[in-house]
């Protein structure tokens, strides 16, 4: 794993290799993505962590740059962890459509 925070100099670098490789990627049967919502990191860092390994990585990245706060990557094809200042998240109720 490695661990890109904003102020870092291959910050950027590391947002634009993560848009580059995702754009477009729709995953296989195993692609995931994961919203993390914790009470303790919202107290202690003020972040909400979104976790991806398909095109809605690049989503995230597009929408919501200057946001991000922190990087974790895994590797090739495994995925990164983005970390979004919570004020900038809505609330995960909105992700369901009313009946």
């Amino acid at each position: 794993m490695k661990t890109y925070k904003k102020g870092d100099k291959e910050f950027e670098a590391a947002l634009d290799q993560l848009y580059k490789e995702y754009k477009g990627c729709a995953g296989g049967p195993e692609a995931e993505v994961i919203v993390n919502w914790c009470k303790q990191d919202i107290t202690e860092f003020d972040t909400v962590s979104f976790y991806a390994t398909n095109k809605e990585l690049a989503t995230a990245i597009s929408r919501g740059r200057k946001a991000i706060v922190e990087i974790h990557t895994y590797g090739k094809n495994c995925g990164a962890t983005l970390y979004f200042k919570r004020n900038r998240v809505r609330a995960l109720a909105t992700v369901i459509r009313p009946d």
